[in-house]
């Protein structure tokens, strides 16, 4: 019997990858010479996801990486001149940022390495946005003012393609194959000859 080194799934002596990830199945390294391991960041993935969860966490990535943006905007203009008085306004929102740009960067990281725990995090998110999208709508029907003084069409259009966005990332993540990845999913054959 081989075994997947990235899933654990079993297979017979014959198989040359695993049906999960496309693992291939290659001699297993030897103790004796272990191979360097590189570390690898949300931009780079060492497993083979499809890419429709790629774009998914990339999705995610992006906000985290503009609360970092912001950040960097906020420190440099402390140094300009008279940044003292904005170093006390700014404090608070970049604790904020750098919490919610960290999380954004951590949940984008674990979609890719197909956690449970992160793909259950940003189905909350989704859900979350869909809630504060419907009161956004509810609140422009009952008062017919658009956040921000922004017209009718520009509103209904943002909100339509967040909408779609958000429906999208949720038939992704719920795909029946991708959630197999997630939940590391092994077929059952009654016979080897269904392999």
């Amino acid at each position: 019997m081989k075994k997947c080194p990235y899933c654990g799934a079993e297979y017979p002596d014959d198989a040359t990858a695993c049906a999960i990830d496309q693992t291939p199945f290659g001699e297993v390294p030897s103790e004796a010479s272990p191979r360097l391991k590189l570390p690898t960041f949300a931009i780079f993935s060492e497993y083979k996801i499809p890419v429709s969860l790629s774009i998914v966490s990339y999705l995610f990535f992006f906000p985290g990486a503009m609360c970092f943006a912001f950040i960097a905007l906020a420190i440099l203009l402390l140094f300009l001149p008279g940044g003292s008085f904005a170093s006390g306004i700014m404090f608070l929102p970049c604790l904020i940022g750098g919490a919610y740009g960290f999380f954004c960067l951590c949940l984008s990281r674990g979609l890719r390495r197909c956690s449970r725990g992160w793909r259950t995090c940003a189905l909350v998110i989704i859900w979350w946005g869909f809630i504060v999208m419907a009161f956004g709508i509810g609140r422009y029907l009952l008062t017919h003012k658009t956040p921000s003084h922004e017209t009718t069409i520009e509103f209904l259009a943002g909100y339509a393609f967040g909408f779609v966005v958000q429906v999208w990332q949720y038939r992704v993540l719920t795909r029946p194959d991708i959630r197999d990845l997630f939940y590391g999913y092994v077929p059952k054959y009654d016979s080897l000859d269904e392999l």
